[in-house]
């Protein structure tokens, strides 16, 4: 039985070595037509050249700068497999048009291309298709409705055919904080192709008009979510010392503030989840999802709300900037009781919550939010361990007012955040197995 686990570990770890390159980040071109996918019978054809076997409409070539059309990169995928996706970027779908997120602008009602389906919904948008490893070139299926008359853009999980394409946007349910859809790859799905949909106004037409587009989308296709709740206190971060006192119980030696127990809804503060990391490993974070930091409160995306000043504890630093955000520290595997480092300012004063990368200290909380250098379509930030690390810890910042104070009132939080951690430039087995488990753990624990 052991032989059998070995072996079939072995072999998942070849099955990532081998899609590690292909899963990375891919650049989706606006030139790229989702109606060319797969089609390496095609000949894309030079501006002003002869289009009569060619399937996609263009505009007439009056504009010297105008580009070709590009053909969609093949992803690898099995039957059955669930995909999410993380897209940022802006592209521009016309020479005088306004640049767009992957949510699209304008509907569009656009015509089957070869085996490719049509489709309806939002053009200069991110879409996909899956396919088999035959050229698509007949017997296209029907076109999927994802106006607000048919399956609409905020569906939770969506099952498409071979050959019909799929509305991505963003990859979730709301823009920006909201939840991440799934894909299932149909029955003979072998790859999965990632494109841009384009056509001339919103009658039912055929594609194309792609030559006059600009720039493109970065995207990501994003592994299973961890959960991050409200009352993970990111104080208590690597602290095994310390049990956690019932509600009303005696708080002498925790380190944690507490309102006055007058509501019987109260929880307990959680111990935030540890993830493996190791020294100069950089990651980076999508994260998504809504919690709320007190009873009357408004709901918050990671991103945080009013402002924070708050005190170290033990070994792990204080901190200065959005409270009710996702942050994180690194630590290695001892108990950080003592000697924490400086707190980092993430105030318009400090580091902001817009920086490019970052390098915290051992024990010192760095913001993330939403991983974003901006909101929604900004670059994902990158954060580097430092010497000596062997954890990286998520949890949320909480604290009483804007005045300099203690970490707490974590009591009276609710809701969660759910968080992809994609390290770089390592993808080894022992992470990815990791992060799929804890993720698994988390949604036990919480439930």
């Amino acid at each position: 039985m052991k032989d059998a686990v070995i072996a079939v570990l072995f072999a998942l770890v070849l099955t990532l070595s081998l899609a590690i390159d292909v899963r990375a980040d891919q650049d989706v071109l606006a030139t790229d037509a989702i109606g060319l996918a797969g089609r390496t019978d095609v000949v894309i054809p030079p501006i002003g050249g002869n289009l009569s076997a060619f399937p996609i409409i263009r505009t007439e070539p009056s504009d010297p700068d105008q580009a070709l059309e590009t053909f969609p990169q093949a992803i690898p995928v099995m039957p059955g497999e669930i995909l999410g996706f993380d897209a940022v970027g802006l592209a521009g779908f016309s020479p005088i048009g306004v640049a767009t997120g992957p949510g699209g602008d304008e509907p569009k009602d656009v015509l089957p291309v070869g085996g490719i389906s049509g489709y309806k919904g939002l053009g200069g948008s991110l879409v996909g298709v899956f396919l088999d490893d035959e050229i698509p070139l007949a017997n296209p299926p029907a076109a999927l409705d994802f106006s607000d008359a048919g399956l609409g853009t905020d569906f939770a999980s969506l099952a498409p055919g071979l050959g019909q394409i799929f509305y991505i946007g963003d990859g979730l349910t709301d823009t920006c904080n909201g939840a991440r859809q799934r894909f299932a790859a149909p029955a003979g799905a072998t790859r999965l192709f990632l494109g841009t949909m384009d056509a001339s106004g919103s009658e039912t037409t055929l594609a194309g008009f792609y030559t006059d587009n600009r720039r493109g989308f970065r995207v990501r296709l994003v592994p299973e979510d961890i959960e991050v709740l409200a009352t993970d206190t990111i104080g208590l971060a690597g602290r095994t010392d310390i049990v956690i006192p019932p509600i009303g119980g005696y708080l002498d030696g925790f380190p944690i503030v507490r309102t006055e127990p007058t509501d019987p809804d109260q929880v307990l503060e959680t111990f935030p989840l540890a993830l493996p990391a190791t020294p100069g490993e950089q990651a980076r974070f999508y994260a998504f999802g809504s919690a709320r930091f007190s009873p009357v409160g408004a709901d918050t995306g990671p991103d945080g709300d009013v402002p924070k000043d708050v005190l170290p504890v033990g070994g792990i630093s204080g901190y200065k900037g959005p409270g009710g955000s996702l942050v994180g520290v690194f630590l290695d595997n001892e108990i950080p009781l003592t000697s924490p480092p400086a707190a980092l300012d993430f105030t318009a004063d400090g580091y902001r919550t817009d920086f490019p990368s970052l390098e915290p200290e051992l024990g010192q909380i760095f913001y993330i939010g939403d991983g974003l250098t901006g909101t929604c379509n900004g670059a994902r930030q990158r954060f580097t361990a430092p010497e000596g690390t062997t954890r990286l810890l998520l949890g949320i910042m909480d604290a009483f007012g804007s005045d300099t104070t203690l970490p707490g009132f974590y009591t009276d939080n609710s809701g969660s955040f759910f968080v992809n951690v994609v390290p770089e430039p390592s993808l080894g087995l022992l992470s990815l197995v990791s992060f799929a488990t804890l993720a698994r753990l988390r949604r036990r624990r919480a439930r």
